[in-house]
């Protein structure tokens, strides 16, 4: 570039460019203009120069030469098109991993090789309790402190330590970490080395949670597996004592009728007082189990709650005092009434023991929407995640429960009282209540502050269909004895068969042992004299009770059934044909069997062929 017109040229036509090179044009003419005035001995200026079919980028370098001449200045011109792409390329990449780091909700804490922190993404800061700016050049140790789960410090091992040392990845489940504040949480992290283009490790990145919302998570769903293992076993063990409450009070009963008054009659009552007794306590287990028979209807809270006011305060002492709040426009729910009754009453009676000195038992009921982040409330909202419910909330400021006990207060014949004041099944009861009519139930409690127990249940709304069990079939007026009914008796307990059959003939009928669903039809392939199959639900083997009922009025549609059980309400009912099943509850005697025969046989149509040559 000469020093004269060809300079000024040049100068002037990139001072005149306009549109997107303006600005790039005003540089070079201004560096250009100042190197020829001798301001400057070099000028460098990067500019686009994009052609129709592509972008491109050049660097233009400007010297002036030190030999005098005409020459005033050395103008070049490269092409860095693929070095701005590269730098664009990596200034993107940046970018778009600072952006992660922030969206991440784990804590991400990146260490240089000499063990000082160099990056906290926004989660690590908040779980940590520092500000933006803060730690950042410090040693790792003093913004992540490190603690065992005895409260003292983790000083044998360092996962940090050994990443930049040996290149080790770790980690770790057990410790907990120091906030800012002083507050520490249990954390779960990981430790990984960061190495550099030659494979030296020249860092470490720690990420790390706060593991404490999933462990309650993980101990609520311990305690419900737990729950829900005792509840089968209480099931079970319930149906086998049922089975042997009915031989031993049905006997018992037997005695009563037999024998003449005095001791021996007496002590045959006796017997009988502790069956029922034992029935009762086999309720209650069953309960807890979520098989105990119910009858569920719609429930209009509002509309109840004068009534149930007065009930509630009946359960507790004169100084404590009962308080109801029932909001107005609270959703209907489709319950058992007696059951709620009974778990209101209980929760009640429990916060009413919780204050000996006597105070308030507030009973709130309102609309709800829950989601998943309540652990107790999870399975209920798991398949839609959220569910309106009704909350009915039974508040005390009394002693409270011990955090070691909490976990444990559902569980059958545990207490936290004397030994002599409760059984330890009230609790288990309106556990399997709240679950068994498709609801939860929450305690949250503090030594010294109190207690609430919540429990919610599904809102029911109008005309949808309810999930109720199969209702008692009213008794007959018929006299079953003067039927001669025929009656087919199907229970794998021979004790409960020989009890069954013995109160069968006294109450006129003929009684036809088998031991299973598969004898009884082949019993019934070979015979048409069968009136009623009497047979117990659950039974080993691929068929139960309720799948014999279906069989026998499928083939033989004249035959009623009565089925029977100490397992609770393990029975269904069949909505498809419109009709259900006489159901009688173990332990049962002799009035009750005969009101479940003669209520099932006035209903029978009269069989064709073999039954009317009979």
């Amino acid at each position: 570039m000469g020093r004269g017109g060809h300079a000024t040229n040049t100068r002037n036509v990139c001072a005149a460019a306009t549109g997107a090179d303006a600005a790039s044009g005003r540089e070079v003419a201004e560096g250009l203009w100042a190197l020829l005035r001798g301001e400057t001995t070099r000028v460098v200026v990067e500019y686009p120069c994009h052609a129709p079919d592509q972008q491109r980028w050049f660097r233009m370098i400007a010297t002036r030469p030190d030999a005098t001449g005409d020459v005033g200045a050395v103008v070049t011109h490269v092409d860095i098109t693929d070095v701005v792409r590269s730098e664009r390329t990596l200034r993107d990449a940046e970018r778009r991993m600072a952006a992660i780091l922030d969206a991440l909700g784990e804590g991400v804490c990146a260490v240089d090789g000499d063990g000082r922190v160099a990056l906290l993404n926004p989660a690590a800061r908040r779980l940590l309790g520092v500000s933006e700016g803060q730690g950042i050049g410090v040693p790792v140790d003093t913004v992540i402190r490190r603690f065992g789960a005895d409260g003292a410090p983790v000083v044998e091992c360092d996962p940090v330590a050994n990443a930049l040392r040996d290149g080790r990845s770790a980690r770790v489940f057990d410790e907990y970490v120091e906030r800012a504040s002083g507050e520490r949480f249990p954390v779960e992290y990981d430790v990984a080395p960061l190495r550099d283009a030659t494979a030296t490790v020249a860092g470490a990145v720690v990420t790390f949670v706060d593991a404490g919302p999933r462990r309650e998570v993980e101990a609520s769903l311990a305690a419900a597996r737990r729950l829900e293992a005792l509840g089968q076993l209480t099931g079970g063990v319930a149906h086998d004592f049922n089975n042997l409450l009915t031989v031993v009070g049905g006997n018992a009963e037997l005695l009563v009728d037999t024998l003449p008054e005095g001791k021996p009659r007496r002590s045959a009552e006796l017997i009988r007082i502790a069956v029922d007794r034992g029935a009762a306590v086999t309720q209650q287990l069953l309960a807890f189990g979520r098989r105990q028979p119910l009858d569920p209807q719609s429930i209009d809270l509002l509309a109840a709650s004068a009534e149930t006011l007065e009930l509630l305060q009946h359960g507790v002492d004169a100084s404590v005092t009962v308080e109801l709040d029932v909001h107005a426009d609270v959703w209907p729910i489709r319950v058992d009434p007696l059951r709620l009754e009974a778990a209101l009453l209980n929760l009640v009676a429990n916060s009413g023991d919780a204050l000996p000195n006597g105070g308030v038992v507030r009973v709130a009921v309102q609309n709800a929407t829950l989601d998943a982040s309540r652990p107790a409330a999870a399975a209920l909202v798991a398949p839609y995640g959220v569910a309106e419910v009704v909350a009915i909330t039974v508040t005390d400021e009394g002693i409270g429960i011990r955090k070691a006990d909490q976990s444990r207060v559902f569980e059958p014949f545990f207490t936290t009282k004397g030994q002599a004041e409760r059984t330890g099944l009230g609790l288990s009861m309106v556990h399997g209540f709240a679950h068994q009519s498709g609801g939860a139930i929450d305690i949250l409690s503090e030594p010294g502050v109190g207690t609430t127990v919540t429990i919610w249940l599904p809102r029911h709304v109008a005309g949808a269909s309810g999930a109720g069990d199969a209702a008692q079939a009213s008794p007959g007026a018929a006299d079953a004895a003067t039927l001669g009914a025929t009656v087919l008796f199907v229970d794998d307990d021979p004790l409960v068969r020989a009890y069954a059959s013995e109160l069968l003939g006294r109450i006129g009928c003929v009684s036809v042992e088998v031991e299973g669903p598969a004898a009884a039809l082949r019993l019934l392939a070979e015979r048409d004299d069968v009136d009623i199959v009497f047979s117990d639900v659950i039974m080993p083997g691929p068929m139960d009770g309720d799948a014999l009922a279906q069989a026998v009025r499928a083939s033989w549609p004249w035959i009623k059934v009565v089925l029977t059980s100490g397992h609770g309400a393990r029975w269904s009912v069949d909505d498809r044909a419109g009709d259900s099943w006489t159901l009688l509850p173990k332990p049962y005697g002799q009035r009750a069997l005969a009101d479940a025969i003669a209520g099932a046989l006035p209903a029978a149509p009269l069989r064709g062929g073999a039954h009317d040559a009979r």
